[in-house]
């Protein structure tokens, strides 16, 4: 079972600007091409979802489907600062928390069924070719990854016209 915590937007925002370091500090040098300096900056391929609505305290199961198979999550929202305890499963690192969901790599075609445990209320969407954007974290020639964001509608109770 793989399980992944994603500090979501971390993927999105940890030093994704394209900037370079000084070379101070040798551990920060990765090379590169063209002979400039590189950060060790992270940066994952990854397919974001946000969530139109913060989900609010409770407990939530979630559902992705991609070419590469299915990943599931139960996730339980504690009140009082919105704590996150979060168990995922699946063919693909898939990870959630009270305002996003996070997918490793790049799918072609994600669907999503989020439900709130209890209440019934769902949210669904189905992403067919999203677009990706190439980001340079560690410098324009250090290297690049593929963020995707999309957003999720906000969660309805299905037996409302």
């Amino acid at each position: 079972m793989r399980r992944l915590t994603i500090v979501l937007g971390l993927v999105l925002a940890a030093g994704c600007d394209g900037s370079s370091t000084t070379g101070d500090d040798p551990s920060e040098s990765m090379g590169g091409d063209g002979g400039g300096t590189c950060t060790l900056a992270g940066c994952d391929s990854s397919f974001t979802v946000e969530l139109a609505d913060e989900l609010g305290p409770g407990q939530y199961h979630l559902e992705v489907v991609t070419e590469e198979g299915t990943g599931v999550c139960d996730l339980t929202v504690l009140a009082g600062g919105g704590e996150v305890m979060l168990s995922c499963s699946g063919d693909f690192e898939l990870g959630m928390g009270p305002s996003s969901i996070g997918i490793h790599g790049n799918p072609n075609s994600v669907a999503i069924t989020l439900e709130e445990t209890g209440s019934g209320q769902i949210a669904e969407a189905e992403f067919e070719d999203p677009e990706y954007t190439e980001q340079f974290p560690n410098g324009p020639n250090c290297g690049s990854c593929f963020q995707g964001v999309e957003q999720l509608p906000a969660l309805v109770d299905p037996m409302t016209p």
